[in-house]
């Protein structure tokens, strides 16, 4: 499981995307709190991208599954 945190609360409601590293869309989720759990214990070891879409912009971060 990976654990998405956001500080802002204006974020709840936001949509939340997973990507892999080449840019393939995964998963698609709207943050229901300022804490998510995302469950990548079906994805392959690898590099991957959460992207929150909100009306204030836009946040993109990176993490590594081993």
């Amino acid at each position: 499981q990976v654990q998405i945190r956001v500080a802002d609360s204006r974020l709840v409601g936001a949509e939340m995307q997973l990507f892999d590293a080449y840019g393939k869309l995964i998963a698609t989720t709207t943050l229901e709190s300022t804490t998510a759990q995302v469950d990548v214990s079906h994805l392959a070891n690898g590099i991957y991208l959460v992207r929150i879409n909100a009306a204030e912009g836009i946040v993109t971060k990176r993490f590594v599954k081993r």
